[in-house]
C-alpha cells in the first residue's frame, strides 16, 4: 500500500464512522496482523502517480494505488469502481461501488503531452534509484 493508506484509515474511521482513539488504534493492530506493507512514494513513484492522476482522471490518493500496483506488478483490491475501471486487467473489485464520493471534475491530459519535455529530468532520477 501507498504510506498514505495509514491516513485514509485514520480519516474514514474517525470522520465518517466515528470511531474514538482506541478503537482505531485496535483496528489498525488487526490490520497489522494481515502484515500490510507501507510503502513511501519515491520521486519515480510520485511521477508515475502524477501520470496516472492527469491521464486517467484519478485523485492522487487513487493514483498513486494504482502507480504502485503497477510499479510492483501486483493485483490491485478496491472497492471504488472509477479505480478499478482505471486499472483495468490489474484490478480485482471487491464489495460494492463506494458510496459517498463525488467523481472528480479533473482536466484529463493526453499521454505523452507533458511528460515529453522532462526527459533530462526522469533518466536523472531513473539513475538515482539504479544506483540505489
Amino acid at each position: 500500500m501507498p504510506w498514505h493508506f495509514w491516513l485514509e484509515v485514520a480519516n474514514v474511521l474517525v470522520r465518517r464512522y466515528r470511531y474514538e482513539a482506541d478503537d482505531v488504534v485496535d483496528t489498525v493492530r488487526n490490520l497489522d496482523a494481515v502484515e500490510i506493507r507501507a510503502v513511501e512514494l519515491n520521486r519515480v513513484l510520485w511521477l508515475l502517480m502524477l501520470d496516472r492522476m492527469t491521464t486517467l482522471g484519478l485523485t492522487a490518493y487513487d493514483a498513486a494505488y494504482l502507480a504502485l500496483a503497477e510499479s510492483i506488478d501486483a493485483t490491485l483490491l478496491t472497492l471504488d469502481a472509477g479505480l478499478a475501471a482505471a486499472a483495468g486487467p490489474r484490478t480485482v473489485p471487491i464489495g460494492p461501488r463506494r458510496l459517498a464520493e463525488v467523481p472528480s471534475t479533473y482536466q484529463v491530459a493526453q499521454p505523452g503531452e507533458v511528460w515529453a519535455r522532462f526527459g533530462e529530468y526522469l533518466a536523472q532520477l531513473r539513475r538515482e534509484v539504479l544506483a540505489g
